[in-house]
């Protein structure tokens, strides 16, 4: 039977320290591969994106296709490889960016945000302030994208700060 390993506080605290400096590594990574996906695309391939059937997602609403994805994604970045599952990620991922970056031109946009899988799609939100903004031509009758008017949960009562539900 082998004997049981102790641990001091200090090697505890040495072995955490490595594995948050290889979360942060590992993010870095992503968020690079995410960026490197997402840069300096056109309309009508993201518009694609957006635009593939249910037929052709998984059961959480992600493309699936694999051509499609890995048309998109490289197979390995920087030395590492990359997965089909982190591929199908990394797409939902940067087209998220890409849509938030050309989004944010329209008046009265807020912000976007993922909501349920709905008709095989997981819907993205647009969220506006007054006015429904005009979206551009190649994003327009996309069943994934919904626009939704954004209330705020609390409406200010004075210029001092002071709120009221």
């Amino acid at each position: 039977m082998a004997e049981e390993k102790h641990y001091t506080l200090s090697e505890i605290n040495e072995q955490i320290e490595c594995r948050k400096g290889w979360e942060r590594r590992r993010y870095e990574w992503e968020m690079s591969l995410i960026d490197f996906v997402a840069r300096n695309v056109a309309d009508e391939p993201l518009r694609e994106t957006l635009a593939m059937p249910p037929s052709a997602r998984d059961e959480d609403g992600i493309v699936d296709d694999e051509m499609h994805v890995w048309g998109w994604v490289p197979c390995g970045y920087k030395g590492l490889e990359v997965t089909q599952e982190f591929a199908k990620e990394v797409l939902a991922d940067a087209t998220i960016a890409m849509l938030h970056e050309r989004l944010t031109k329209l008046k009265n946009y807020v912000g976007i945000y993922y909501g349920a899988v709905e008709d095989g799609y997981r819907r993205i939100y647009v969220n506006y302030v007054d006015e429904e903004p005009e979206l551009p031509d190649y994003l327009k009758d996309l069943p994934i994208l919904k626009l939704q008017k954004w209330e705020p949960l609390m409406q200010p009562k004075s210029n001092f700060g002071k709120w009221l539900k």
